[in-house]
């Protein structure tokens, strides 16, 4: 019965769907079962459904803010309930830079071998501590100072080992996750404030 809010890209893994929204990411767990019928050997398919939030507290993530790079050779067609014609032709693309998703930070999102990952890329006298995540969904979620788990009833979620580097540097800078009431903070250790900082959580 949760909101949902409204979703501007969509990816996905084996048995996940990630959903990049105005609020955050929204992961979709999706576990789908073969029943066969008792009578005439019929197969019936069951589909249960779980989904985590992870909200991004203050942010502002919009499209006007969005820039969509990489496109990708291929297109996907979409048929929805509000949408039955379908939506044709979408584009698909490699990386996704939300600028200023707080002021002086950007949320890049992006794809490689691994699947999805995303870095906070902190400018320039830009304060990191604006990065506030909520959770919403998981079963419960253990906050450690190099790892968030989010326990689900049909999987988990793991980010972390969290890294963090000055990128004209790529001295390796101390990070850890830090737990306050509902809220999860990024805390960074010494560096030099008029270097570029990336904070890169991996998902697992």
């Amino acid at each position: 019965n949760k909101s949902v809010p409204s979703v501007l890209y969509k990816t996905n893994a084996p048995g996940l769907d990630m959903y990049i929204t105005e609020k955050g990411l929204s992961y979709l767990f999706i576990k789908t079962e073969e029943e066969h019928g008792k009578d005439k050997g019929e197969e019936a398919c069951q589909i249960e459904l779980c989904r985590v939030d992870m909200n991004l507290l203050n942010a502002s993530i919009n499209k006007e803010n969005i820039i969509a790079e990489f496109p990708e050779k291929h297109y996907s067609n979409f048929y929805t309930p509000l949408f039955p014609k379908g939506l044709m032709n979408v584009k698909s693309f490699s990386k996704i830079t939300v600028k200023n998703i707080y002021p002086g930070i950007d949320w890049v999102l992006y794809s490689d071998k691994n699947g999805l990952k995303y870095d906070f890329v902190v400018h320039p006298g830009a304060d990191p501590s604006q990065i506030k995540i909520n959770y919403e969904g998981a079963r419960k979620y253990l906050v450690e100072p190099q790892y968030i788990s989010l326990e689900t009833k049909l999987g988990k979620i793991l980010e972390g080992k969290l890294f963090c580097f000055e990128k004209e540097s790529n001295k390796t800078i101390s990070t850890s996750f830090v737990r306050y009431g509902d809220e999860v903070r990024i805390q960074a250790g010494k560096y030099d404030k008029t270097k570029t900082l990336v904070i890169d959580p991996p998902l697992v």
